[in-house]
This record gives structure tokens, sequence and C-alpha cells, in this order.
């Protein structure tokens, strides 16, 4: 039921929205809010029989090779569940793969965020290859098995850390 008093505050409110002083405020703590750091997981699914991790890429990240990964969806209930959400969607629909262990966090050098004070926070996952062939899917254009030696980059070397630890 609509209540008699709801044009008259509608009208109200669209003042304010109009006012030049509300649009000044608005810009003044979009400009003056404080950084944010977006959360990802990256995950690592490894075949150590093979000594291989598996990659994929992006259409729209000029076709670079990266860890299966992307931003924590609200409706994840943990960085371990988001971790492996990411996994299934962008990789293993014909594929399965193990428990996600957490190996570290870090910042990531995002091109999207520099010189904004916003960070990219993100939450490392390894998990073991079972069986299947893996799938790119999602925003993945294509997946590809990488030896551990043949891509270099911080990430690798905290997967290659863990690994000897581990001796795989």
């Amino acid at each position: 039921m609509r209540s008699h008093h709801a044009v008259p505050r509608m009208a109200a409110a669209a003042e304010i929205l109009d006012a030049p002083d509300f649009r000044r405020g608005i810009i003044y703590a979009a400009a003056h809010r404080i950084p944010l750091v977006h959360t990802t997981v990256d995950l690592a699914i490894i075949n150590p029989s093979k000594r291989e991790v598996l990659l994929g890429r992006r259409k729209s990240d000029g076709g670079k090779w990266r860890f299966i990964g992307g931003f924590i969806d609200p409706k994840d209930r943990s960085v371990k569940a988001a971790a492996l959400r990411e996994g299934r969607e962008e990789a293993a629909k014909d594929m399965e793969f193990g428990e996600a262990v957490f190996l570290d966090s870090t910042q990531i050098d995002d091109p999207r965020y520099r010189g904004t004070g916003d960070v990219i926070m993100t939450n490392f996952f390894t998990a073991t290859y079972v069986f299947g062939t893996p799938t790119a899917g999602d925003d993945i254009e294509e997946v590809r098995w990488f030896s551990y030696d043949e891509y270099g980059d911080h990430l690798i070397e905290l997967l290659l850390g863990h690994l000897a630890q581990r001796r795989v």
C-alpha cells in the first residue's frame, strides 16, 4: 500500500540529489575515500608426477599465462571455498583435483589499480591434479600445463618453495 506521503518525500529526495552541494559532497567523498584491498584467490593445480602446474590465459589480459583464480565472491563461505570454486569454473569442467592447501598471501601489482591507492591481495593455494582433462571455462580462454621450471614469477617461487618442503 502506498502512502500518500510518498510523492512529496520522493520529490524532496530528488531536490537533494540535484543540489550542487550534494554533488560536491559525493565527489569529495569519492576523492577522499580510504584505499580498498580487493581480495582474490590464486590456485596452482599441480601434477607432481610430471612436475607441472596448470595455468590459464584470459582474452582480456593480453594473453599472459596466470594461475587459475579471481575475485572472491560475496557468496563464498571462505577463501578456500573461493579457490575451489574458481578452479572448477575456470579449468575443471572435465577434470578432478584434490583439496586446496593454503600457501601464503601477497599483494599483486595489477595495472587496473595502479595509482588509485587500491591494491589486490591474493590468497595463494595449491591443489593436486587427480584425473581428467583440464578445460577452459568462465573468463579463461585457454589452459595449459607448464613445467615447474618453465614459468617464473613471485607466486611460482612460493609454489616451488612449498613443493620443495613437500619434496614433490
